[in-house]
């Protein structure tokens, strides 16, 4: 799937990911940054796989970014672990081309297991697909209402699947 692959990650990163930026989170356990929508924790734990150096603080991930070169390979290095945990467990490549970015959002957002399970259900039904995304999302809040405060984002991001 290759660059269909690379221009739909970018587009989901810059869309709904918050871009190819790097972020600091002073309150995660993890390293404290994110990069691209992808945490250290999710990078890191795919290092030893995929044969990368980890990224173990926020300063480490900074520096990377700062050089051309370095910044590309690492954000290579990110769709490489996008590519591995959500690409290619979800067989996109065989999946109709107006279902992949929805598919692959939620699968991000929600799930392999989940987007998987929705996908199947809705049958390959695009509307339907969305519709019930959204219901997932306000069933969250409805048995966790502390989660009330992500549902506007949540339901964004479903909605820019409705227009795209």
């Amino acid at each position: 799937m290759g660059n269909q692959f690379d221009l739909l990650m970018d587009q989901i990163i810059t869309d709904q990911e918050g871009g190819w930026k790097l972020s600091k989170d002073a309150d995660g356990g993890d390293g404290g940054w994110t990069y691209g929508g992808m945490t250290a924790k999710t990078f890191n734990s795919y290092c030893d796989h995929l044969d990368f150096e980890p990224v173990v603080d926020y300063e480490q991930a900074a520096e990377l970014i700062e050089d051309e070169q370095e910044r590309q390979n690492f954000k290579s290095d990110v769709l490489a672990v996008y590519h591995e945990e959500f690409v290619a467990p979800l067989n996109l490549p065989i999946v109709a081309d107006e279902m992949r970015g929805p598919l692959l959002s939620c699968a991000i957002n929600c799930g392999e297991h989940f987007a998987l399970f929705l996908f199947h259900d809705c049958a390959g039904n695009r509307n339907f697909f969305l519709e019930q995304w959204v219901l997932h999302y306000q069933r969250i809040v409805l048995h966790n209402p502390d989660k009330e405060q992500f549902l506007k984002g949540w339901k964004n991001r479903v909605a820019y699947w409705f227009s795209h």
